[in-house]
């Protein structure tokens, strides 16, 4: 799968889906790697110094899309739907 797919849940309640508002979605890619490979500038750069600037905290890059987009990706691998 390309994109995750996570949708509004207007009441928290059980039974996610029945309150999914599908009108209002978020997307998180599902391959972090390669959201990192977009979201940083690696022209001059090779990958393994991307990520070793990245874990070293050299490189500065919005460290909560990276989180958001793991979780997601856990979530949805365990068999889960996503839900804001």
């Amino acid at each position: 799968m390309i994109s995750n797919e996570c949708f509004l849940c207007n009441d928290p309640n059980v039974g996610l889906s029945i309150n999914e508002e599908r009108t209002y979605v978020k997307c998180y890619l599902g391959d972090t790697g390669l959201l990192v490979s977009h979201a940083v500038d690696e022209n001059e750069l090779l990958e393994s110094e991307v990520y070793s600037q990245i874990l070293n905290d050299k490189q500065s890059i919005n460290e909560g899309m990276l989180y958001e987009n793991i979780i997601a990706q856990m979530l949805v691998a365990n068999g889960h739907k996503l839900y804001f």
